[in-house]
């Protein structure tokens, strides 16, 4: 018979892991954007954009052709776009 060995973590230690796990494929891979949020139109530029519901990140959306290639922006908090 084969011996196995478990090691169980700390609850809090597992949940660090797996954060930060998490966040290092993100950082090493990129976010696959495959799930968005409806249009939306900003109040800054008038433009429209989608985000994605995974990581938040903002991109520039045509209405009737989609997303654009180029454009991948952000907004901050107040939904302002950082250099506007």
């Amino acid at each position: 018979m084969k011996d196995e060995v478990t090691v169980k973590l700390p609850r809090k230690l597992a949940e660090f892991l797996s954060k930060e796990l998490t966040r290092l494929l993100s950082i090493l891979f990129g976010c696959r954007h495959s799930r968005y949020s409806f249009p939306q139109r900003s109040k800054v530029d008038g433009k429209d954009y989608v985000s994605c519901l995974d990581c938040g990140k903002s991109h520039e959306y045509v209405i009737g052709v989609g997303l654009t290639e180029t454009t991948d922006f952000s907004f901050n908090q107040k939904g302002e776009l950082p250099n506007a």
